[in-house]
């Protein structure tokens, strides 16, 4: 496991932030970088604004894609309700392949769409641990004309919503099981394809515009290719 991945452990099995600090403070700076075009930038400073966007409007083509693993992780296999055990046995047992199948289909359609629903209402701020990179500054610096913005690390992280992406192969995976779903739910959000590992991407995930008047500007850069 990963020093991202398993930030993302912590966050639900160690309730304070220490850990997170120690991450932090072992991997790199004390700043995160927000690329922007200027003629929003200021605004944004100014009403103590992180600008947001939708999480499915996001830039890859593969966000937010999840399977749901209902087959060998689900809800009867990870209860403790001793009727639903006997009928899981049974369940197991006693049905063919294809009757299997069918309700797999059903339950795994009857959690996709209140999934679904839930992250259409979730908002993401992107941020990154880099500044140097000229392909950051041509795309989300408005084509090498826009600005970027430093944030004290340590000030945003203690919103407690702030989260280092995940680069993997993988597709993330809701396992169903009541105790992991929140965890399996942040790990959807902050997931995207390896190829964009170069990003160093964190991001904050919230429901609404978030307000930072707590966090710390450090510095304000203009491209100067």
């Amino acid at each position: 496991m990963g020093w991202r991945e398993e930030y993302i452990d912590k966050y639900f099995d160690d309730p304070d932030d220490s850990f997170m600090m120690r991450i932090v403070s072992g991997e790199f700076g004390k700043r995160l970088y927000k690329f922007s075009s200027e003629e929003y930038a200021f605004d944004n400073l100014k009403n103590g604004l992180i600008p947001v966007k939708k999480a499915k409007d996001e830039n890859d083509a593969f966000e937010l894609t999840y399977r749901l693993n209902f087959n060998r992780n689900g809800q009867w296999e990870g209860t403790d309700d001793i009727d639903e055990k006997v009928y899981y046995s049974y369940f197991k047992k006693n049905l063919s392949k294809e009757e299997k199948d069918k309700i797999y289909k059903q339950a795994n359609d009857y959690y996709k769409e209140p999934l679904d629903d839930y992250f259409k209402n979730k908002y993401i701020a992107s941020l990154s641990d880099r500044n140097d990179l000229p392909s950051m500054w041509a795309y989300y610096g408005n084509n090498n004309s826009g600005i970027c913005i430093a944030y004290d690390i340590i000030s945003l992280i203690s919103l407690n919503q702030v989260f280092p992406v995940i680069y993997t192969e993988d597709t993330p995976v809701f396992h169903n099981k009541d105790k992991d779903d929140f965890k399996d739910i942040l790990r959807i959000l902050t997931s995207k394809p390896k190829d964009f590992y170069l990003e160093n991407e964190w991001r904050i995930v919230v429901n609404v515009l978030l307000s930072i008047r707590k966090c710390t500007t450090l510095l304000i850069k203009k491209c100067t290719t």
